[in-house]
């Protein structure tokens, strides 16, 4: 299995939440923000049906996924959503997970992440990652 975690329709490479890369630095007054990440397989085989989940850390900031395009898609796809729109839930084990379909050699499906800042205590959302595994 060989997938990557990158930025929606070519946006800047790929997204690794050990660098706090998937959202910028917090600024007062922006009190919710959105991220938009492939889930896209960069392997010759198929990859199995996945879930993927959140694990957390909740000072600071509420973070919630959504599956924004559940539909396995070519890599050249551009994907038009406004995830403002979509509906969230934080899942937080792969029991619970958000469901990824089989994704063959070269396709994607579109993952929407928000945080929510819930206070003045420092948020850390380089702490906050995504995983995914097979069912």
């Amino acid at each position: 299995m060989s997938v990557v975690w990158q930025r929606a329709n070519g946006g800047g490479g790929y997204v690794n939440g050990r660098r706090n890369e998937m959202f910028p630095a917090a600024r007062v007054g922006a009190a919710t923000g959105y991220a938009l990440v492939e889930v896209y397989n960069s392997g010759p085989d198929s990859v199995p049906a996945s879930k993927v989940w959140l694990t957390l850390d909740t000072s600071g900031a509420a973070v919630a996924n959504a599956l924004a395009d559940g539909v396995a898609r070519a890599a050249s796809f551009t994907y038009s959503v406004d995830p403002s729109l979509l509906t969230y839930s934080t899942p937080t084990t792969k029991a619970t997970g958000l469901d990824v379909p089989v994704l063959a050699s070269g396709q994607k499906v579109l993952l929407a992440v928000r945080r929510t800042l819930t206070g003045a205590t420092p948020a850390t959302p380089e702490t906050n990652s995504l995983n995914l595994a097979t069912v």
